[in-house]
């Protein structure tokens, strides 16, 4: 039986074509072992047609099944099986929410990535193998929200970054002369922390620049209190961050915030 330089059969003068439709058959049989041996992708629209294509070309280790699948997500539409049942994602899909991402990947494996949202709301989530967890969250440019604060002519500017269950985030405020500090200084994460983080989640560098005077203080979870912002306060008298303490506040004085906390899940 004559076979081209691929693999794929074809009839040639010393070929009994009688009857026809066996010849057609082993030339059909020859591609398609062909087109599923060296691993084409093939276009599905959704679950559906993948499951068509599985039954068409059961997939194997040595014969993995690659798919081209247009209803999940932007920018990473190439599934691959070796089972037919467990499914890969080659690149990392993105949806607009979380809803639309489990739509699409209704059986997600151990590792298999996704990213949600965009901009300020973007998030990279990493399935654990029972749930999907939040991986990765860019930097933004967000600032502390501040209470009992009011910032005037000063200047207030910082960022957050979320990694897996871990918040970084830093704001540094320079008072200007209609800056006022109005009753005990408060800090609201940008991302609501773990309630059962009571503990420190971080520290104050604090500048008087009339008298060149520096001091170090605690940020502490305001679950202790009760609510979900966190007081300042000097770790060894106790005394809490307010319009005189630690000194009399005045235009050109600094407020340097910087957390690092355990995240609520959400």
């Amino acid at each position: 039986m004559p076979n081209t330089s691929l693999g794929i059969y074809y009839p040639d003068e010393s070929t009994n074509i009688t009857p026809l439709h066996t010849v057609l058959g082993a030339i059909s049989t020859s591609v398609d072992g062909y087109l599923q041996d060296n691993a084409t992708v093939h276009t599905v629209a959704n679950v559906a047609g993948r499951a068509a294509l599985v039954a068409a070309y059961p997939p194997s280790v040595s014969s993995p099944l690659i798919l081209w699948r247009q209803d999940l997500g932007t920018g990473a539409k190439l599934e691959y099986t070796v089972d037919g049942t467990t499914w890969g994602t080659i690149g990392t899909p993105s949806f607009d929410t979380e809803a639309a991402r489990d739509a699409a990947i209704a059986a997600p494996v151990a590792g298999m990535k996704a990213v949600t949202g965009t901009g300020a709301t973007l998030v990279e989530w990493v399935y654990s193998g029972t749930t999907w967890v939040r991986g990765w969250v860019p930097t933004q440019s967000v600032a502390l929200s501040i209470g009992s604060f009011t910032l005037g002519n000063g200047t207030l500017n910082g960022y957050y970054q979320r990694v897996g269950d871990w918040v970084d985030a830093q704001t540094f405020i320079t008072l200007g002369s209609t800056s006022a500090i109005t009753g005990n200084l408060t800090v609201t994460p940008p991302i609501a922390w773990d309630p059962n983080q009571k503990m420190p989640v971080g520290q104050l560098q604090l500048w008087d620049t009339s008298t060149n005077a520096r001091r170090t203080w605690a940020v502490m979870s305001g679950y202790n209190l009760g609510t979900s912002y966190a007081v300042c306060v000097d770790p060894v008298a106790g005394t809490v961050l307010n319009a005189t303490a630690p000194w009399t506040w005045a235009a050109g004085d600094t407020i340097g915030i910087t957390l690092r906390y355990k995240a609520r899940y959400a």
